[in-house]
């Protein structure tokens, strides 16, 4: 989003009178600080009115959402009101008056006195169409760091706003020497406000307005903590994504480890966290709603890692052919055993993708996902991916997999997500990923199909194991019932490793090989 400093020779047309009433009720002071921001609906832009002195502006028509901040006290932890506008037509002039007699105070608490609050913030977005296929276009404004008793807020005039919500966002935990490692409990707040600029919250949550969540979380690399983070958003409004710059704090693990988080369920919120081994790994979740009242059980980074197909964010993630003749992919290399979405950084590793069309390779790239430009013709398509993970990692030490499907053309501004399937293994280990040695061990299967492509169903499947890193194999008797299946493998005396080769193909013809090396270890 741009920001505009208003100049002499704007080509504005319409008037705004901005009046700013003060908490006693007068006029602005110099010990007062004022700034007001006119975001541009139609254009994304924004307009910035830091001279309380000045009460008339000159303003493209169009309509405009106007945010005014009051900052009062200590300049280091001010009090901040902030009353807001959501939307104003600004196609004929108007007046505007931002009184901050109106604005209410923010207090949420959690149940557990002990906890500290570790980061409190206040936002809202806006939807004003739907996202375009990458990422989030909803305009947004967040102010962090501000704790709650030092907020108050308000909606100046009436009526609901379409698209519009205000939120607070809120995360309490264990402080000790200064840090949030290793905190027995972590609360997750998300309350909202449809259609609506709050005036004021008040919401003394009790335990039973949490989901408790335990998450037994492996370790990719031995040594490394994990960072756990979470977003909430309302169905219909882009969460508000973030960089280096404004991100919160992470709650950071020894690893493994059993952790406890609590999540609040506000009407229709849902959740998405994530789970890091920084410059390592990153996992993330669907997004998902939790019953107050209820206990869950999640796992990450438990093996088998491998390809996965989890529901997408927006259209083009994974494996995709959109805006005519361009494809991406291939999915996540690394998911979990779960099914979380999963990444590895190459580091002393490397990664190489291929893409064939009829026999031919049209395009190849030593990173992914990648996007290529194709020919519009349809084709024979092959998408092979090769991942040598660096050597601080134990198991999926080498994934290789390779897929096959027909592609043609797509009109321009359409999207079709490709055939593909991902094998994912299951097997029931320990924290540790291990199973147990010198005894006949199940690993059930299941067949994912890229959310969003041409449906198609498995008509064959084949799996080996290795017990040797691969150098020889033994095929597995596969007992399948549609999309699922399982495999027994009788696992060695001793310590060591399996590897797992899988092939599959649907009724269409579309294919599906996967080769991990060290899926597992006993």
């Amino acid at each position: 989003m741009q920001v505009q400093t208003p100049v002499a020779l704007d080509i504005a047309r319409s008037e705004l009178t901005l009046k700013l009433v003060g908490p006693d009720g007068g006029a602005p002071t110099a010990e007062q600080g004022w700034v007001t921001l006119l975001t541009d609906l139609d254009r994304q832009t924004i307009l910035v009115f830091d001279n309380p002195a000045v009460t008339r502006h000159r303003i493209r028509p169009g309509r405009y959402l106007v945010q005014t901040y009051l900052l009062t006290g200590d300049p280091y932890l001010p009090d901040v009101a902030s009353l807001m506008r959501p939307s104003l037509d600004l196609t004929t002039d108007q007046a505007l008056t931002m009184d901050a007699r109106l604005a209410k105070p923010i207090a949420v608490s959690v149940p557990n006195p002990k906890a500290t609050a570790i980061h409190q913030e206040l936002g809202w977005t806006i939807r004003l169409e739907q996202p375009q296929i990458w990422g989030s276009n909803d305009p947004f404004g967040v102010l962090m760091g501000i704790p709650f008793d030092h907020l108050r807020t308000a909606q100046i005039g009436a009526g609901e706003t379409a698209g519009f919500v205000s939120y607070v966002n809120g995360m309490w935990g264990q402080v000790r020497q200064r840090s949030l490692h290793n905190s027995p409990y972590a609360y997750r707040v998300y309350l909202y406000e449809p259609e609506k600029m709050m005036t004021g919250l008040t919401r003394d949550l009790r335990a039973d307005d949490f989901a408790t969540v335990r998450s037994q979380i492996s370790a990719d690399v031995a040594g490394v903590p994990v960072a756990r983070t979470a977003v909430a958003h309302t169905p219909g409004n882009s969460p508000i994504y973030r960089d280096e710059r404004n991100i919160p704090p992470s709650f950071t693990y020894d690893a493994p480890s059993i952790i406890t988080e609590y999540y609040n369920q506000d009407k229709q919120a849902v959740w998405k966290s994530t789970s890091a081994q920084p410059r390592y790994t990153y996992y993330e979740s669907a997004w998902t709603s939790f019953q107050p009242g209820r206990t869950y059980t999640v796992k990450w980074a438990n093996a088998v890692a491998g390809p996965v197909f989890p529901e997408p964010n927006f259209g083009q993630q994974f494996a995709t052919r959109y805006w005519g003749d361009l494809i991406g992919g291939p999915g996540p290399l690394h998911g979990d055993g779960t099914g979380h979405m999963g990444f590895r950084h190459v580091r002393g590793g490397s990664v190489q993708v291929n893409l064939y069309r009829n026999g031919v390779k049209v395009g190849d790239r030593n990173e992914t996902p990648w996007v290529w430009n194709v020919p519009a013709e349809t084709g024979d398509y092959r998408l092979a991916a090769t991942f040598r993970s660096d050597p601080a990692f134990t198991l999926s030490t080498v994934v290789d997999a390779e897929w096959t499907f027909k592609s043609g053309h797509v009109g321009d501004g359409e999207l079709v997500k490709l055939p593909m399937t991902a094998i994912r293994f299951t097997p029931e280990l320990n924290i540790n990923n291990r199973a147990p040695a010198n005894r006949l061990f199940e690993i059930p299967i299941s067949l994912d199909r890229q959310v969003g492509a041409a449906p198609g169903q498995t008509s064959s499947l084949t799996v080996d194991a290795s017990f040797d890193d691969g150098k020889t194999w033994q095929q597995l008797t596969v007992q399948r019932s549609g999309e699922k299946a399982v495999v027994r493998v009788y696992n060695p005396a001793g310590t060591g490793f399996v590897s797992l080769r899988a092939a599959a193909t649907d009724t269409s013809g579309n294919t599906v090989k996967q080769t991990i090396i060290r899926a597992y270890q006993y």
